[in-house]
């Protein structure tokens, strides 16, 4: 197995594992993460975890209007949101009287993304990738709240 396989497999553990852990009132957020991108090339291996963007938000957690303190996710790769006085309240398919709630009180953080890559790497990940030659691992997430990367 060479490392892009190797990078492969892992990253298919971890969205099993973010779609098993992932909050499910709808399942468009379990069924939005996949591996979107792998890149290998002389320079690096990168293989990038995709998802809705609201994902990070529900890994993180969001502030409301009223509740500004909240809880901030210690585990989060990305900083706790804020519902600002100017912001609009959120769309979709939710109940209003929910969506105002959503405003004004936030959302609690409900990890799921770095305790699914943990778990994998903590199991066979790192043996996986060790085994098809990768000497390093780093993992990141962009600002854009929605991809994670792992690169070998």
């Amino acid at each position: 197995m060479n490392i892009k396989q190797g990078l492969k497999k892992v990253g298919d553990m971890i969205v099993n594992m973010m779609q098993s852990t992932a909050p499910k009132d709808s399942g468009r957020l379990k069924n939005s993460i996949h591996v979107s991108n792998i890149i290998d090339n002389d320079k690096e291996t990168t293989l990038t975890i995709s998802m809705e963007g609201y994902g990070a938000s529900q890994d993180a957690g969001v502030k409301g209007t009223d509740n500004t303190k909240g809880v901030a996710n210690p585990k989060s790769f990305f900083k706790m949101g804020t519902f600002s006085k100017k912001y609009k309240m959120i769309g979709g398919n939710l109940p209003y009287p929910v969506r105002i709630s959503i405003l004004r009180n936030g959302l609690a953080p409900q990890p799921f993304i770095n305790p699914s890559i943990e778990k994998v790497m903590n199991g066979k990940g790192v043996e996986i990738l060790a085994a098809a030659g990768a000497d390093s691992i780093v993992v990141t997430a962009k600002e854009a709240l929605k991809d994670v990367k792992i690169k070998a």
